[in-house]
């Protein structure tokens, strides 16, 4: 490209050029490297200026298109290129494998670098190693093959110690290396098929609880074990073409669901959220100790295949699928913890302490460090009255400070008059039928795809209006009618009492008049009134 509009150097010494289509070159470390879209999300016209903020980040203007946003100093994404991920140990060493080798990474502080070391066979390893795993006492374990024969090697005090097991098969498998809560390690065989056990090998697992080897024969799966796990009650578990379960003495198979009885890929026990169980089609299973529950594409997973389960340094479940990686929050599941586009040959993932995660593919490693700023809500709506009957949608928005989280993907939990929160989701209203009336207060807060949280939720306090019988003025209004109603009531009872009574004087008055006019009448006949007239 022979045309460039803008030019600018960063701290770092990268000298930065844009150009037409959305291009963008940056010169470091004496290479070129171009960026185009859609992996740089820049417009297709020209990039027509740049500027670094104090803050470390690159800004792009194109033309007649919104700006954007580059942190090109982060360190959130990383490669690791061939080198895969295992675990990181007490001491905070990064462990990694690279074809014949294992390395170490011990991260430096201060003014001092890291450190990297790499260990092969000369130091005392295997030529095959498969799992590396870290244990909570200090020593790393790795399990694999050598010559031929199983062979798992563990580092202590700076040296490698190489324990040969002839006995079991040609190698351990690649899942199959755990560490129990009583600190006693669990190595599991590679083999599916009998013929693949050469003479006197038989296959099963090997425990090592700090002084000797105990040979286990798990019946329904002698052969080989695709993750091992542990519930809080001590009980340990083993996958494969079925669940075994293993309390200590016996070896059986739960019957609790069909879906158990199939291929198990990966375990994880935790002790918060219980057991989790991953299987090659039926999705995850959970046993919180009292109950089996199921967690499948409609619930939210990104596919029914699961691959590996980890828990992060929050609590929260991963699972990686062969079709992306989901994440659980103790309620419910988002589809894509991670970019979509992360999902093609994953091997594992994982996390460390600082809440890095780690995703391995069998084309090398990367590492993603969670942004930390959440994001911001508010209500799309002004409402300050509800009509009866008391129906409403409630309307919210909300958005990643830069945009790292797609505004489709953000999510909401919400709640009204201080009750319990919702299971979070994308959607961006809730309707409410017949709520009471009087004042209510409604709060939503959003959370982006790192499970940043607002710390500061929207809210909105509005008031359902009361029936038109329960209103002031209507309550006064009958009031007043009650009153005028009384006293017209009052009014018409005393008329009629008065009336009663007016008429009943006058009846006594006729009556006392005609009884004074029959006595007139007698004296003037001269008849006595106390006379009887013989013919009555």
């Amino acid at each position: 490209m022979n045309v460039h509009h803008s030019i600018v150097v960063t701290q770092d010494g990268t000298v930065w050029v844009g150009g037409y289509g959305g291009t963008l070159f940056r010169y470091q470390n004496g290479d070129w490297l171009v960026h185009r879209p859609p992996v740089l999300p820049l417009s297709s016209t020209r990039v027509g200026g740049m500027l670094e903020t104090s803050d470390g980040a690159l800004w792009f203007a194109s033309l007649g298109q919104e700006a954007s946003r580059l942190e090109y100093g982060t360190t959130r994404w990383s490669s690791y290129g061939e080198l895969e991920f295992q675990c990181e140990a007490t001491d905070g060493s990064i462990w990694f494998k690279h074809r014949k080798q294992v390395v170490r990474y011990l991260p430096g502080s201060g003014s001092r670098v890291g450190v990297w070391t790499q260990y092969g066979l000369e130091d005392g390893l295997m030529d095959t190693h498969l799992l590396i795993r870290a244990t909570r006492s200090g020593p790393v374990w790795i399990s694999g093959s050598h010559k031929g024969i199983a062979a798992a090697a563990e580092f202590r005090e700076e040296r490698w110690h190489l324990h040969m097991h002839p006995e079991i098969a040609q190698g351990f498998d690649r899942r199959g290396l755990f560490e129990a809560s009583d600190g006693s390690i669990w190595i599991a065989s590679a083999v599916s098929r009998d013929p693949e056990l050469g003479s006197g090998q038989e296959g099963g697992m090997l425990q090592y609880d700090g002084h000797k080897w105990i040979h286990h024969r798990p019946p329904q799966a002698p052969r080989f074990a695709y993750g091992i796990g542990q519930s809080t009650d001590g009980v340990l578990w083993l996958g494969g073409g079925r669940l075994n379960r293993f309390d200590g003495e016996n070896w059986s198979v739960p019957s609790a669901l069909p879906g158990l009885k199939s291929w198990v890929q990966s375990i994880h026990g935790s002790a918060t959220s219980g057991l989790w169980v991953g299987t090659r089609a039926y999705g995850i299973f959970r046993n919180d100790g009292r109950k089996w529950t199921q967690y499948a594409v409609d619930e939210g997973l990104a596919n029914n295949t699961i691959v590996s389960i980890t828990e992060g340094v929050d609590g929260t479940i991963w699972a990686s699928t062969d079709k992306g990686i989901s994440r659980f929050d103790g309620q419910s599941w988002t589809t894509h913890a991670l970019l979509p586009e992360l999902r093609d040959h994953v091997t594992s993932l994982n996390h460390t302490r600082d809440g890095s995660i780690w995703y391995s593919s069998r084309l090398g490693t990367i590492r993603y460090e969670p942004e930390i700023e959440p994001p911001e809500t508010w209500m799309d709506l002004e409402l300050e009255e509800v009509s009866q009957p008391g129906n409403t949608t409630l309307l919210w928005k909300g958005s990643d400070r830069w945009g790292v989280t797609p505004q489709a993907e953000v999510q909401y939990s919400w709640r009204l008059n201080g009750g319990a929160w919702s299971a979070y989701s994308t959607e961006t209203n809730k309707v409410f039928f017949s709520l009471p009336d009087g004042g209510h207060l409604f709060e939503v807060k959003s959370r982006d795809r790192d499970f940043n949280e607002d710390p500061t939720p929207a809210r909105l306090e509005f008031r359902v209006i009361p029936p038109v019988w329960r209103q002031a003025w209507f309550v006064v209004l009958m009031g007043g009618l009650v009153v005028v109603i009384g006293v017209q009531t009052g009014r018409v009872v005393w008329r009629d009492q008065r009336l009663r009574r007016s008429n009943e004087e006058l009846r006594k008055d006729r009556a006392m008049e005609g009884v004074r006019a029959g006595v007139t009448a007698m004296k003037t006949a001269g008849s006595s009134p106390w006379t009887i007239d013989p013919r009555s």
